[in-house]
């Protein structure tokens, strides 16, 4: 599953996958948990790079943002982020874990 984001009229595709999991948890020896649970809104700025490069190889396209743009790019898109993080991690329902 790829997303879009759109920052200054041009759409970048997002993708939260193993590879920008992994990459977070290296750069920032965190879990993505930390985010929400600790309010470390720091943690933004590599989960959504390393998505961006997750979405641009999905995509076959290169990831033309760089590294230390992506604090002003929050700041434009910071509310279309969360969304899809959230589209990324639907919630878990009670029957699909009674099921297991």
């Amino acid at each position: 599953m790829v997303e879009f984001l759109t920052y200054k009229e041009v759409k970048y595709p997002v993708r939260i996958s193993y590879y920008a999991l992994k990459m977070f948890k290296k750069e920032t020896d965190k879990e993505l948990e930390n985010i929400i649970s600790n309010n470390d809104i720091e943690l933004l700025e590599p989960l959504l790079f390393y998505a961006l490069e997750a979405g641009a190889k999905a995509c076959d396209k290169e990831n033309k943002v760089k590294r230390e743009d992506v604090q002003w790019m929050l700041d434009e898109i910071w509310q279309d982020f969360i969304t899809v993080i959230a589209k990324f991690f639907p919630p878990i329902d009670s029957d699909t874990k009674k099921k297991k």
